[in-house]
């Protein structure tokens, strides 16, 4: 009986049980991520800290849309982005072949599993996942075609990091920028659920997957933010340097070395099984 009730245990196993953690991504890109975290054995809370709306300027969207033919290459830093393009693109009734001869980059494997859902492989994909390792592998791309000025396009969020077209325009390289979308502040009805979490201390874990998450979850909690975020035993970011940065800038939310647990790497994979950005998790002594 024994024996068969340590295999009939199998759930309480897993890495993860009994922890509840806390899901800042968007309300339509969560459900991956919540079962990936029930199949380790853990709770999903999940609380939107952001929402994806249209772009300010719909005019200078559409209008980059139709000229996707006239670039060398034409990247995507986010899965948003490249679903609200294409979106866009068959509201038009016009689909992959809209790209003509432009190359198609994608920032790293979310991105790039984002386009082969809709059809398109990358052609060019980052080894680094952000902004700097894109524009790397942009570069080495547009060396093998000897282009005299070579024009990139890239579609992104509103706010996001210059680094990218920095690099690019360092390198001679034209580059158009056009917001896809943009973020905005989620419902705060999730975001007080999580905080009446935090203080009654039932929840171990906060994930973030980008640094608007950060950001706008911070400003949601206030300035009980850093006092609220430090109860949790174990806390959770994306591995990308900016998200780091932007969550060890708030002083709270850095993972560190000194752990109980080793950190915790994976990627996170949708229902169909096409892999998104990587995540990590510690927890402290």
């Amino acid at each position: 009986m024994a024996k068969l009730r340590d295999r009939m245990r199998w759930y309480d196993k897993l890495p993860l049980f009994g922890k509840r953690i806390v899901v800042t991504r968007p309300a339509h890109q969560a459900d991956d991520t919540a079962r990936e975290i029930l199949d380790r054995g853990a709770e999903p809370i999940l609380a939107p800290a952001i929402e994806i709306g249209p772009p300010p300027d719909p005019d200078a969207f559409q209008a980059s849309l139709r000229r996707l033919d006239e670039y060398d290459v034409v990247a995507f830093t986010s899965a948003n982005g490249v679903d609200r393009s294409m979106d866009a693109l068959q509201a038009e009734q016009r689909d992959a072949r809209a790209f003509g001869r432009a190359l198609v980059a994608a920032v790293g494997p979310g991105t790039e599993a984002a386009l082969r859902r809709r059809g398109i492989f990358a052609d060019v994909v980052a080894q680094e996942f952000r902004g700097e390792g894109l524009a790397d592998a942009i570069l080495a791309a547009l060396a093998l075609r000897s282009l005299p000025r070579p024009r990139v396009l890239l579609l992104r969020a509103l706010v996001a990091r210059d680094a990218l077209p920095a690099a690019l325009a360092a390198r001679g390289v034209e580059v158009d920028v056009v917001a896809a979308y943009a973020t905005r502040p989620a419902s705060p009805e999730a975001i007080h659920a999580v905080a009446r979490d935090l203080e009654a201390g039932n929840v171990d874990a906060v994930m973030f997957t980008a640094s608007s998450t950060v950001r706008e979850l911070t400003v949601a909690l206030g300035d009980r933010a850093q006092e609220l975020l430090s109860r949790t035993s174990s806390r959770s970011s994306a591995p990308s340097p900016p998200t780091r940065r932007k969550t060890s800038a708030s002083r709270w939310a850095c993972p560190r070395a000194s752990t109980r647990w080793r950190a915790f790497l994976t990627r996170s994979k949708t229902i169909s099984g096409a892999s998104s950005q990587p995540f990590a998790m510690t927890r402290r002594r």
